[in-house]
Order: C-alpha cells, then sequence, then structure tokens
C-alpha cells in the first residue's frame, strides 16, 4: 500500500509539472510578441539611463561611491514587476472582469492609502509614500490600474448591449463603483499628489470618449480641453508672481512654467535646468554618461526629468527613438482594443494604452514647458520601483485579455472551418 501511495503521489507531482509546462509553453505562444520585444527595449534604455542619470551625487560634484545602487534597485523592481505579471497570466480571464473582486481589491487599497495619508512619508511636496521597513511604496500607483478596471466595468455595464441583455438593472454596479473611484481620488487629492490626480483624471475621460460617446459630443470635449489649457496657461501668466510667492509646491510650479526662466532661482529651477540638457543634445547627444547636466544640480533628473538627460546623452535622434517606441507600444495595445470581440476587454484594452499615453504626455509636456510640473513618471524608463512595477502590471493584465481574445478568435476560426 505504501509503494501504491507513493506511485500515486509521484503520478500526481509528474501530472502538475506536466500540467505547468505545457501552460508555459502555450502562454509563451501566445503572448503578444511584439508588445514583449517593445517593452523590453524600453525598460533596457530605462536602465542604461538611470545608471547614467545617478553616476553622480546630488551636488553634482563627486561621483558615487557605489553607482549601481539605483540601477540595482530598479532591477529589483523590474524582477518583481516581471514576476507578478507573469503569475497573472495563469489567473483565470473571468478574474479580470469579476465585479466582486475588482471592488474588493479597489476598496484594500483605498484603506492603505487612507493610512498613508495619515501616516505616509512626506516626498516633493506630497504625502504619498508609505514606508514599511527599508521599501517605500506609493500605493496611488497601484490604484491607477485598479481605477482603469472598474472604469472600464463602468464602461460596460452602461453599454446598450449590456442594458439589454438584463431583465433587472443593476445599477449598483454603477454607483458603487463610482463612488469607490471618488474616494481614492479624494485621498489622493488630499496627499495632494495632483499628478497622479490629472493622470487618472485624464485616462477615465478619454476612455469615455473612446469607448462611450459619439463624435459629435468628442469633438465639443476636445475645444473644452483646450479652451482649459488655455485658461491654465493665461492664468499661469496673469498670477504667475502670485502663485511663486506662495508656500504652496504645487501653485509655484504652476506660476513657473509658462516663463521659467523668470523664476529660475526658484521654482523654475529646474525647467530652465532642463531647457539647458536639451540645447546641448544636438542631433545625436554627448554620449552616455557625458551629460554635463549630470554633474550639474538637476533635482530629480532620474526620475521627473529624466527625458533632459535622454536628450543630453542621445541627442533628438535618442529621444525620438524611445518616445517612438512607447507610441508603438500604446499603439499596438489600441490595436489589440479595435480587434477584439469583448466589448470590456476592448475597454480595459485601451485603458491601458490609454494610461501609459496620459502618464508619457503628462511627464514629456513638464519636461518640455508644456505643462505645469506634475512629478510624474516616464513610464518604464524613470526610476522608480513603485511605477515600474505598476506599469508591468498593466501590462500583464494586458497580454492576459490579449491571450484570451486569441483563444477566442481561435475558436471561432475552427467553427467556421467546422473543424
Amino acid at each position: 500500500m505504501r509503494q501504491s501511495y507513493h506511485m500515486t503521489e509521484g503520478r500526481k507531482r509528474s501530472f502538475w509539472i506536466e500540467e505547468i509546462k505545457d501552460n508555459l509553453s502555450k502562454y509563451s505562444r501566445q503572448i503578444d510578441k511584439p508588445l514583449l520585444v517593445l517593452m523590453l527595449l524600453i525598460i533596457v534604455f530605462g536602465l542604461v539611463m538611470v545608471y547614467s542619470t545617478t553616476l553622480f551625487s546630488e551636488n553634482g560634484t563627486t561621483a558615487r561611491s557605489f553607482p549601481v545602487g539605483h540601477l540595482f534597485k530598479q532591477g529589483v523592481a523590474v524582477v518583481i514587476g516581471s514576476i507578478l505579471a507573469s503569475i497573472l497570466l495563469f489567473l483565470p480571464i473571468d478574474f479580470f472582469g469579476n465585479y466582486t473582486i475588482l471592488l474588493s481589491a479597489h476598496g484594500l487599497l483605498t484603506l492603505i492609502l487612507l493610512g498613508t495619508v495619515g501616516w505616509g512619508t512626506i516626498s516633493k511636496g506630497a504625502k504619498s509614500w508609505l514606508s514599511i521597513g527599508a521599501f517605500n511604496f506609493q500605493v496611488s500607483e497601484f490604484t491607477k490600474i485598479s481605477i482603469m478596471l472598474l472604469m472600464s466595468c463602468i464602461i460596460y455595464h452602461t453599454c446598450r448591449e449590456y442594458r439589454a441583455s438584463q431583465e433587472i438593472l443593476r445599477d449598483k454596479r454603477i454607483w458603487q463603483p463610482t463612488l469607490s473611484i471618488v474616494i481614492a481620488m479624494v485621498l489622493i487629492g488630499l496627499q495632494p499628489d495632483f499628478g497622479m490626480l490629472i493622470i487618472i483624471t485624464g485616462t477615465m475621460f478619454t476612455m469615455l470618449i473612446v469607448n462611450r460617446f459619439g463624435t459629435k459630443f468628442n469633438i465639443a470635449l476636445y475645444v473644452v480641453i483646450i479652451g482649459v489649457y488655455g485658461f491654465l496657461q493665461a492664468l499661469a501668466w496673469k498670477l504667475g508672481d502670485l502663485f511663486s510667492r506662495t508656500g504652496m509646491y504645487q501653485l509655484k510650479r504652476l506660476g513657473s512654467f509658462v516663463d521659467p526662466f523668470k523664476y529660475a532661482e526658484d521654482a523654475g529651477y529646474q525647467l530652465t535646468r532642463a531647457y539647458i540638457a536639451f540645447s546641448r543634445g544636438g542631433w545625436f547627444g554627448v554620449g552616455i554618461g557625458q551629460g554635463l547636466t549630470n554633474r550639474a544640480q538637476l533635482p530629480e533628473r532620474h526620475t521627473d526629468f529624466i527625458l533632459a538627460i535622454v536628450v543630453e546623452e542621445t541627442g533628438f535622434v535618442g529621444a525620438c527613438v524611445l518616445l517612438g517606441l512607447l507610441f508603438a507600444l500604446i499603439i499596438r495595445l489600441f490595436l489589440w482594443a479595435y480587434k477584439s470581440k469583448n466589448f470590456y476587454h476592448r475597454c480595459v484594452l485601451s485603458g491601458a494604452g490609454i494610461l501609459y499615453l496620459v502618464q508619457m504626455l503628462v511627464n514629456v509636456g513638464g519636461a518640455l514647458g508644456l505643462l505645469p510640473l506634475t512629478g510624474v513618471t516616464l513610464p518604464f524608463v524613470s526610476y522608480g520601483g513603485s511605477s515600474m512595477i505598476m506599469c508591468l502590471l498593466l501590462m500583464g493584465v494586458a497580454q492576459r485579455i490579449i491571450i484570451a481574445e486569441k483563444n477566442q478568435m481561435e475558436i471561432e476560426k475552427e467553427a467556421a472551418y467546422g473543424i
């Protein structure tokens, strides 16, 4: 009996191992290879730039005694994010559209956000970091994903096809996620982290524009957005001096972004140093690690202003290559959203692309002086463990949905040919 028991256990173990191998082989074939390659190229580019931007100390006068410290931490974040994203590939596809699971996960993140408001660590004028031992987490980074998924649920449950298929309209599937999103955004505003609010708000509105409204409404909304941008520009011109004299970090940035040289020794210091870095880059840059901005003091050059170092060291061509890779990744997500048969999957894939796009535009716009500085990272490129893990988790969600769409396409193809 003992021998039979051990044989049975051995067969079970062998069965599970073979099943895992089969799943790994299956998913390695089904994941979107172009999307994976684009992501890896951007990450490698980002790791090189993180190493370059952290070669020198904060005062820029001496080389760091341990110059690979930031690179090592960023590499650890890449490994952790990759592992978590890989785990998502093995979850049932219904997990990502399960109303109860999504609402519960977002509720947990909201509770942690509440703890961050009370006991968080202040950085760059916002109490948005939670310290646990030697690790710091920006909880709002992960809240972006839960809000995007809940927004996809709201759009899906308000679409005509879903409502037509329901005998009873489940209004709680609209107001409950809406209320939970509002609560999370209020907590983020209390930190205050206006950059995160801009990304979340921009992502939600763009998702509505893409998936919900008609052409006429979209055009009217674009006009409103342009008007708001013009109003902010005029406000910054008129009240720049007043904003710059306030003690509020965010208002100082709003007052200085239009004419940073006027406030070059205060709120406009970072932007003026970034402009100098842009001017040095030329077409092909001065070489990796050779930029003078790394030796001069440019605060947050490895996070918010990493684009300035990219332009200085790799030139206009290098910056175009990097931004081109990011745009290609986003367009690839939009193409899959367009091809998706499932409307909820379409919302999630377009939402992922929009989130990357909005965050990239806010970062680049801030570095170029087109938008007020908001402390936003460049996806997959800037230094920041929470940001990197968030980007990889979001890509894991997208890849899992793409796998489900490929499976559905294969089923429809087999049915069409009577296989």
